[in-house]
């Protein structure tokens, strides 16, 4: 059976787009050790079945709050066969980051960018075409409300592809990365996870390397840990900071070039009746 997370910042509209997927036999439950829900429920896609998950709200997967762990963990435990990353179109400089983390990780992606209508409204316009190019996988976008798009996200699940885009970190860590997820290679991990793992056993944060350390089974390979130690004598900073500014800068470029601004001819009509209001 194929899995799929969802995934996105808080009121992006993800759970309104897994309402979408699942009307009926939704699973409800609180994580293990956490306050945190989690959804899954199960579709039947061109004939085979596929279970959804409806991961928390989360601005970046390095941090402990929460919502995070959570998310980290049923990332790397439930190793789904793809993500949908859900992002609002109204803000996707803030949801780029995510998407150049998740591109970092090099597991197959399906960009949704939804409140398609709201952005239009706003004068806001996407090129969904050359943002396509940009990280090489699908962007649909919604509006997951009215069901508009939806369609072309459950035809995209059996085609979704791993980002072409090449590494946009820096050639010390590239390099730390690639020889960490190479010391796992006796772990029963997709080659992705093998990479998101050596990524967050970089975190300066030790509650998120120890968890990574073990999970990847390297907490105690003295290789893995001169790994480590060299490319942090190699920065003055954190190196979760030095991977969150690369991705910074990639989703500052994913921006740039995928989004544009039109004068906005016309006021929604509900906007006028508040505007009166107001008068």
């Amino acid at each position: 059976m194929k899995r799929v997370l969802l995934i996105g910042l808080p009121n992006v509209g993800k759970s309104t787009i897994f309402r979408r997927f699942i009307n009926n036999q939704v699973r409800i439950y609180t994580h293990p050790g956490s306050a945190v829900e989690v959804k899954r429920g199960r579709l039947k896609v061109e004939g085979q079945e596929v279970e959804i998950i409806d991961l928390p709200g989360v601005y970046n997967l390095f941090s402990n709050a929460d919502n995070e762990k959570v998310a980290r963990n049923i990332l790397i435990d439930e190793t789904p066969d793809l993500v949908i990353q859900v992002a609002d179109a109204k803000n996707l400089k803030r949801s780029f980051v995510l998407t150049s983390l998740l591109a970092e990780f090099n597991i197959p992606l399906v960009l949704v960018v939804n409140m398609a209508d709201e952005a239009v409204q706003k004068g806001i316009k996407v090129k969904r075409h050359k943002l396509e190019d940009m990280l090489g996988t699908a962007v649909i976008e919604t509006v997951a409300s009215e069901g508009v798009g939806i369609a072309s996200v459950v035809s995209a699940l059996g085609k979704a592809l791993k980002p072409s885009y090449p590494s946009r970190l820096p050639t010390i860590l590239a390099d730390a990365v690639r020889s960490l997820a190479g010391l796992m290679a006796e772990k029963a991990y997709a080659e992705w996870g093998k990479r998101a793992l050596a990524l967050f056993s970089l975190a300066d944060d030790k509650e998120t390397s120890r968890w990574a350390r073990q999970r990847s089974g390297i907490s105690d390979n003295e290789a893995a840990l001169h790994i480590i130690e060299d490319a942090g004598r190699s920065y003055f900073r954190s190196l979760d900071l030095v991977i969150s500014r690369a991705n910074d800068h990639w989703a500052e470029a994913l921006y740039a070039e995928s989004v544009y601004f039109t004068p906005v001819t016309s006021t929604p009509i509900l906007n006028r009746i508040g505007d009166l209001a107001l008068t």
